[in-house]
């Protein structure tokens, strides 16, 4: 019997049940969890709760794009604060002088799909910006 050490998604829906609880553990709002996703702007925050329960999220480019580089920031501060989950989730919210003094997730939300890989380089020390 293998037992699977990943903690990669197995199916799309797992995928955005993983992503919204990664946000939701980072108390991202749920207006910005959309921004983050890349949902039109008219996406109600009740569209979310759907997503949770199983209904499926189009699955483009943009969307799975987006998803990987919320699990590998996820990845990356749990790696770096192994013991401390609470901590893992604080620092995407807290702010950075990397960050011109805001905090990761305002990058993100500033700077939209590249805001994302500006944090997840700068997690896996890649110079940018």
């Amino acid at each position: 019997m293998s037992i699977q050490q990943s903690s990669q998604p197995q199916s799309q829906t797992d995928l955005i049940k993983t992503v919204l609880e990664i946000l939701t553990n980072w108390n991202v709002k749920p207006q910005e969890q959309i921004a983050l996703l890349g949902l039109p702007k008219d996406t109600k925050p009740r569209t979310l709760g759907r997503f949770r329960v199983g209904e499926p999220l189009p699955q483009t480019e943009d969307f799975l794009q987006r998803a990987h580089y919320i699990l590998s920031i996820q990845n990356a501060v749990n790696s770096i604060f192994p013991h401390n989950a609470a901590a893992a989730n604080y620092w995407v919210t807290t702010p950075n002088s990397y960050f011109g003094g805001k905090s990761p997730l305002e990058a993100m939300l500033n700077n939209d799909i590249e805001g994302m890989k500006y944090v997840v380089d700068h997690l896996n020390g890649v110079d940018g910006w």
